[in-house]
């Protein structure tokens, strides 16, 4: 696809590639074949569309070694970071460097921003991750600042949700994630329901 006008010359207008079986007679077979279509047109369209965005990219040499996308940023040096101090630890920071902090970024089509949850399935259960802070340094490398709440979340079968005690508001059990931790989260937010109690739905993005 990344070559559309050959692939107009050899397989003709996109029209045409279609699965419409031809012993489709009666009317159930009609309607099955139509399902079939639509299902395969639509990813059809999907894939059509992803190869032509990838193509306007390479043609206009739009092409970012980043595998995310980040909105406004802002230039900080490392101890003007909220809570730093609780984390530094985990960093190899000195006092004298700069980050580019983000309020958000889309990585694979997720959105990931502050207070955000992320899930991460583990060979034991599931962890959940509640994101503090987003940056990246002077290498451009990731970091994502979540704190780990994962002792502080059971599984309400009513709500059929995950329930978040409150005391979790001053967990300091921080974690540092990468780029290649984004690969296998799952991404939710936080709820408030009408019993003053915070959820986590189980639809992840």
């Amino acid at each position: 696809m990344l070559h559309y006008a050959t692939i107009m010359e050899r397989k003709g207008p996109l029209w045409n590639m279609n699965c419409m079986r031809p012993e489709s007679k009666n009317r159930d077979s009609k309607i099955t074949s139509r399902i079939t279509l639509n299902r395969t047109n639509i990813s059809k369209t999907l894939a059509i569309k992803s190869q032509l965005i990838l193509n306007h990219r390479l043609r206009n040499r739009l092409v970012s070694n980043k595998l995310y996308e980040s909105n406004k940023s802002t230039l900080k040096s490392v101890p003007e970071l909220q809570e730093y101090c609780s984390y530094a630890k985990l960093l190899s920071f000195s006092l004298s460097d700069k980050v580019t902090e983000f309020d958000f970024i889309t990585f694979r089509g997720k959105d990931i921003q502050k207070n955000v949850i992320l899930m991460m399935l583990t060979e034991s259960d599931r962890c959940f991750f509640n994101v503090h802070a987003i940056f990246e340094d002077n290498a451009n490398t990731l970091f994502i600042v979540p704190k780990d709440i994962t002792e502080f979340i059971y599984y309400d079968e009513h709500f059929q949700s995950y329930r978040l005690h409150g005391s979790s508001i001053n967990v300091k059990n921080w974690k540092i994630l990468n780029i290649q931790d984004l690969k296998y989260c799952n991404v939710s937010r936080i709820c408030f329901s009408g019993n003053g109690f915070q959820y986590i739905p189980k639809r992840w993005i």
